[in-house]
């Protein structure tokens, strides 16, 4: 398989929302963090909070091993492989294109959620200026992705989509566009049964942490996970809280790019709304 590039809303480096993301993933969107300059990076954002340091470092890098994978971001446009003829030059300067035409967009009530069996940074409400933004940029962009492989296309689990989500899927790459669309940034790896099946997205000031009644009870390790789980996403909340004390805003858009599968995404171009 070949490299892939995405479109992202990734945030201003050094802005409140970029350094969440950054002491959270203990990465930047150029690379991995080592593990002591990670420690360092904690220590130099939480000076005087003491109480925000993560309750077990070790179990806190499993949860978010998948984001972390991926960068801190909102997707756009889906990870793809460059159709064929096109290069990435041409992808970055047609974003350039496209970014001096769109004006950036207030991210209200951005907070962390669990939802769908993850813990992520959603809106309160999904406002149509950001859906049609993030359809804009499938739409803009399009010309640039090759078609879906049949490995892709199976990644997706299309039996599980509804008829619309897989129209989208083999038109665009991706199901979840237009209407589908839900802006998120993802904070975690897919959670334990304990913590998946709680709901969180409620307009409240913090994250749920009453899990709901379930009909299958855990087992004592499954209590285990769940219980630190739900301490690590209470410290994310805290974190968020202390770290994003505004809305942030949505102001630019980002070409991450993977040389292959098993590495990481990493920034490769970016462009600032107007």
């Amino acid at each position: 398989m070949t490299a892939r590039y995405a479109v992202y809303f990734a945030p201003a480096d050094h802005s409140p929302l970029a350094v969440f993301g950054q002491t959270l993933l203990s990465r930047t969107p150029d690379e991995l963090l080592t593990s002591h300059q990670a420690s360092q990076y904690l220590s130099q954002h939480l000076t005087n909070t003491d109480n925000l340091m993560p309750p077990d470092c070790a179990f806190l890098q499993r949860l978010v091993k998948t984001p972390r994978h991926y960068g801190f971001h909102a997707t756009l446009k889906a990870p793809f492989e460059l159709a064929e003829g096109k290069t990435a030059a041409e992808l970055c300067t047609a974003v350039s294109r496209f970014a001096a035409q769109e004006t950036a967009l207030a991210l209200t009530g951005l907070h962390p959620v669990v939802k769908s069996g993850f813990l992520a940074l959603r809106l309160l409400h999904q406002p149509d200026s950001v859906k049609a933004f993030a359809f804009r940029c499938v739409q803009q962009f399009e010309a640039y992705r090759a078609p879906l492989s049949e490995y892709d296309i199976e990644r997706r689990k299309p039996d599980t989509l509804s008829a619309h989500q897989r129209d989208n899927l083999m038109r665009y790459g991706y199901p979840h566009i237009k209407d589908a669309f839900d802006f998120h940034m993802t904070l975690s790896s897919r959670l334990s049964a304990g913590e998946a099946d709680r709901t969180a997205n409620k307009p409240t000031d913090s994250v749920d942490t009453k899990p709901e009644t379930r009909h299958t009870p855990l087992n004592e390790d499954q209590q285990d996970v769940a219980a630190s789980e739900q301490s690590a996403i209470g410290w994310i909340d805290a974190l968020y809280k202390t770290l994003v004390p505004e809305d942030p805003v949505l102001d630019r858009v980002a070409v991450y790019y993977q040389p292959d599968r098993q590495s990481h995404f990493v920034r490769h171009f970016e462009a600032t709304l107007v």
